[in-house]
């Protein structure tokens, strides 16, 4: 996949936001069914040997919700009769569930990230170690963006595209090992590929985007919401109407104790205009943590301790312009090419992390706090980077693909229990 394919979505974010909210292009998104409760205490799956891209030998069985596709909703609106999903692992009262449980996958593989290797299909879901060895297909044949690891390292949260029966990005989960899948929302807008989702800090709960659409028109917009990792009910999680308070695309909750969220507050296009944090439980309001300073900020990751926050964004220059301004104007859309910042809650100080031509982006912690996981673009195609954050000058790539370049994107690493 092009590179340029990889990142259609996002260069149409404003335009396809702009049709979302005035024309009703595409349907609202209709929460679907329940996903079985899974914990850490159960048996995970032994690491099997790396696969090659593309075979799909060690895959398996990919299990949609339902058993094959969306229920229809009841009379109250959840699945209809007693359907319910399949369990990402074993029930808690089954035979095998009092054996002492093998390391998990994660702990093994700790990095998940999407990959354009497999000649037959768009972007799938791999892991590797955090060496970048062992690389492990999870998913086949679709297209996955921005895979988050649940905190008990059990089940990715991703966003899948599809094309049919209408074009939709609809939040799913997979089994850490690929054999069973789960897709929890059905028709949601297909834009939102671009834009990730993220976990509450004790992995009950998902944070994501979501369009919503007129009547009324007061309600519309781009907001975030909270769900149960089961699916079902969605609730708005900072309330005000268009026009009252600025769109969200993204949220992220902070450790250690996951009682305040960073998010990204939009214009009415959908670009990102700062970050701020708020305190959900309490009167205070939000503070804005970036204040103008970094244009179109996104992909926001916490640092383990909570004290840091990480993200992607145009430089600007001391008069306010963009950096290199008349290079990321392409028809009068914004071509990416974003530079890594890393930002002080506490003080506001901010860093600027990286200076390339190429994209800098997608950041994700190491579990010590040291480095940052990255997408980048500095020798030609998208790979995966390690960054140490006291010397970034020395960041070495994990995918060594030069024979055969590939893009490989949007890493998250598994930081073990909390």
């Amino acid at each position: 996949m092009a590179s340029g394919k990889n990142y259609r979505f996002v260069r149409l974010t404003a335009r396809a936001l702009v049709l979302a909210l005035s024309g009703c292009q595409y349907p609202k998104g209709q929460d679907v069914t329940e996903l079985a409760d899974q914990s850490s205490s159960r048996v995970q799956p032994e690491l099997p040997a790396s696969t090659p891209p593309g075979d799909d030998s060690s895959q398996g069985a990919q299990v949609p919700a339902n058993g094959g596709g969306p229920a229809s909703p009841g009379p109250t609106g959840g699945p209809a009769g007693d359907a319910r999903p399949p369990s990402l692992m074993p029930d808690p009262t089954s035979p095998d569930s009092t054996a002492t449980p093998p390391p998990p996958l994660a702990s093994v593989l700790p990095i998940v990230f999407r990959s354009a290797r497999d000649p037959n299909s768009a972007s799938n879901l791999y892991l590797m170690a955090a060496d970048g060895s062992g690389v492990r297909q999870v998913t086949h044949d679709g297209e996955f963006y921005f895979p988050r690891w649940s905190p008990d390292g059990t089940a990715i949260l991703f966003r899948r595209y599809a094309e049919a029966p209408a074009p939709a990005g609809d939040l799913g989960l997979v089994a850490a090992d690929g054999s069973q899948m789960v897709m929890l929302t059905s028709g949601e807008h297909p834009f939102l590929v671009s834009f990730p989702s993220s976990w509450s800090f004790d992995g009950q709960s998902l944070v994501f985007p979501s369009v919503v659409q007129p009547p009324p028109a007061a309600e519309s917009g781009l907001w975030l919401f909270t769900m149960s990792k089961r699916g079902g009910q969605r609730t708005r999680l900072l309330a005000g109407d268009r026009g009252t308070r600025p769109f969200q695309q993204e949220g992220t909750w902070a450790p250690p104790d996951g009682s305040r969220l960073a998010y990204v507050e939009t214009d009415d296009t959908g670009r990102g205009l700062d970050v701020l944090l708020i305190t959900p439980s309490a009167a205070d309001p939000a503070i804005n943590l970036t204040q103008g300073r970094v244009a179109i900020p996104s992909h926001l990751s916490w640092s383990p301790d909570g004290r840091r926050l990480a993200f992607a964004g145009l430089p600007k220059l001391p008069d306010g312009r963009i950096e290199n301004e008349d290079q990321h104007l392409d028809g009068g859309l914004l071509v990416l090419d974003w530079e890594l910042f890393v930002i002080d809650v506490a003080t506001r100080e901010l860093t600027r992390l990286t200076d390339n031509l190429g994209d800098d982006s997608e950041p994700s912690w190491s579990p010590d706090g040291q480095s940052l996981l990255i997408t980048s673009q500095r020798d030609g195609d998208y790979d995966i980077w390690l960054v140490p954050l006291d010397d970034p000058d020395s960041a070495r790539n994990l995918i060594d693909d030069n024979d055969n370049p590939h893009d490989d994107m949007t890493p998250s690493w598994y930081w073990g229990p909390r």
